[in-house]
C-alpha cells in the first residue's frame, strides 16, 4: 500500500497539503521500500525521486546507496559516484556500497581505486562474486593471470555454477598460454549453461586453434548458423597454416549458405593467395 500512497500523494483532498508533510508521514524504511518497488518495475527515474524524499528525513547510507544504483542505471556515472562516496562515508563497513563504488571506478578507468573498494567488499562479505569477478578482470588487464584465476575461483564460493566466472577462468588460462586448462574451464562453463555464448564460442575457438576442426564446427554451430561456423573455423585453419582444411571448410560454408557469403569468399581467396605464395616460394 505504501507504493500506491506515495504515487498518489500529490492530490490532497484539501488541495493545500504541504509536500514535505506528505513524505514525512512515512518512515525512511517505508520510502525506501516504495523506491525499491519502482526500481524493480523498471521505473528508475521515479525510484530515484522517491529515494530522494527519504534524504529529507535522514541522511542514510542505505538511501544514498540506492540512489547511486539508480543513477548508475540511468547512465549518470558522475552522480552515482558522488552518491556512493557519500554512502561509504556514512557507513564504511557496508560491503555492497564498496562493491558498487568499485564497479563505478572501473567504469571511470581507475582500476587502482576500484581495487581498494572491491578488496574491502570481499573482505567484508566473501560471497560477493561480482567483486571477485571485477578484481579478476583488473588482474587480467595487468597481465597477472595466475592472480586472476584465484580471484575468479574465489567468486565461485558465492556462485558455484557461474558460467561467467568459469569462462573468465578459462580466458585467463588462455591469455597465459595454457590451452589445456582453458579448454577444461570453457567446457565446464558450457556444461553449467549450455547456451552461454561466450563460453561456447571460446571453446570452439580453442578446438580450432588445436586443429580439432570437426569439434570446433560442431561447437560453434550451437550458437551460430552452420555456414558461419564453417567460415569461422575455416578462417582459424587459415591462420593455423592448414590451407587444405581451410579450403574444405570455406567451400562448405559457401555451399551451405542460402545467399552470397561475401566473407567466406574473401577468406577463400586469402587461402588461394597463401597457397600461391607457398608454391612460388618452393
Amino acid at each position: 500500500m505504501i507504493a500506491a500512497a506515495l504515487v498518489t500523494s500529490g492530490c490532497a483532498t484539501s488541495g493545500t497539503a504541504d509536500k514535505e508533510d506528505i513524505w514525512a508521514a512515512y518512515s525512511v524504511e517505508e520510502i525506501q521500500e516504495a523506491g525499491d518497488g519502482a526500481l524493480e518495475a523498471g521505473e528508475t527515474e521515479r525510484a530515484v525521486f522517491i529515494y530522494m524524499q527519504a534524504l529529507e528525513i535522514e541522511q542514510s547510507a542505505e538511501t544514498w546507496y540506492r540512489i547511486g544504483i539508480g543513477k548508475a542505471q540511468l547512465g549518470d556515472k558522475a552522480y552515482a559516484w558522488q552518491a556512493l562516496r557519500r554512502a561509504v562515508e556514512l557507513d564504511p563497513d557496508h560491503a555492497l556500497i564498496h562493491q558498487e563504488l568499485g564497479l563505478i571506478y572501473i567504469g571511470m578507468g581507475e582500476p587502482a581505486q576500484a581495487e581498494i573498494h572491491l578488496a574491502k567488499a570481499t573482505e567484508l562479505e566473501p560471497t560477493l562474486w561480482r567483486s571477485w569477478n571485477a578484481r579478476g578482470v583488473i588482474a587480467d588487464i595487468d597481465h597477472r593471470y595466475a592472480d586472476a584465476v584465484l580471484l575468479y575461483q574465489s567468486g565461485l564460493i558465492g556462485d558455484p555454477n557461474s558460467s561467467l566466472l568459469m569462462n573468465n577462468i578459462g580466458y585467463s588460462y588462455y591469455l597465459a598460454g595454457d590451452l589445456q586448462e582453458a579448454t577444461r574451464w570453457f567446457g565446464r562453463a558450457v556444461i553449467a549453461t549450455p547456451n552461454y555464448k561466450p563460453s561456447v564460442k571460446n571453446l570452439g575457438l580453442l578446438y580450432a586453434r588445436q586443429g580439432w576442426y570437426d569439434e570446433a564446427v560442431s561447437t560453434f554451430s550451437k550458437v551460430v548458423s552452420k555456414p558461419q561456423a564453417c567460415n569461422d573455423v575455416g578462417y582459424i585453419a587459415l591462420r593455423n597454416g592448414d590451407y587444405e582444411k581451410a579450403t574444405e571448410l570455406l567451400t562448405e560454408a559457401i555451399r551451405l549458405s542460402p545467399t552470397y557469403y561475401e566473407k567466406a569468399y574473401e577468406n577463400l581467396e586469402n587461402v588461394k593467395a597463401c597457397l600461391l605464395y607457398t608454391s612460388d616460394a618452393a
